[in-house]
């Protein structure tokens, strides 16, 4: 068994000198464990939809069509077109994937910013309006849409409907 300096100074024949890696072992696995015991995914909590509407601001402004897809209702997600585009397009979570990502090939996205969020007493939807301030790619000349986003109780949580362009 071989001897391990201690930051003392002096020899310490403890594990044939793997002290320090076992020590690192033992320090990451006690962290995980208590980061576990308090939150199992490691996600922000999604009961609360303050905290759904930030997760849906941080993958708008990295345009990240996953972290967006990941938020989207089992049933789908409706995109209303503009007052006069009347059109409606209902997406899967994994067709609203390739939306997103669709999307942000096409317009790079500046600032997304939320306005302010309602919600009735005891309803299962919260709408928030919020500003998404884009150019298209490759251009330097700035747009700003308004958007109406929608979510919905789904069980303990809250996910994705509906998002309504409002120009």
């Amino acid at each position: 068994m071989s001897d391990v300096i201690v930051a003392s100074g002096t020899r310490c024949p403890l594990l044939g000198g793997r002290v320090l890696p076992v020590a690192i072992l033992l320090v990451v696995w006690c962290t995980a464990g208590r980061a576990d015991e308090t939150n199992p995914t490691g996600e922000p909590p999604q009961d609360d939809p303050r905290a759904v509407f930030e997760l849906l601001r941080g993958a708008w402004e990295t345009e990240d069509p996953r972290g967006l897809a990941d938020l989207v209702h089992d049933d789908g997600l409706r995109i209303h077109g503009t007052t006069t585009d009347a059109r409606v397009a209902v997406y899967s979570p994994s067709q609203a994937f390739y939306y997103f990502k669709n999307l942000f090939q096409i317009h790079d996205t500046d600032a997304f910013i939320f306005r302010r969020m309602q919600q009735a007493e005891d309803t299962p939807r919260v709408h928030a309006m919020a500003r998404w301030h884009r150019h298209r790619t490759g251009s330097t000349a700035d747009d700003v849409v308004g958007l109406m986003i929608v979510l919905t109780r789904d069980g303990d949580g809250w996910a994705l409907t509906e998002i309504n362009i409002i120009r």
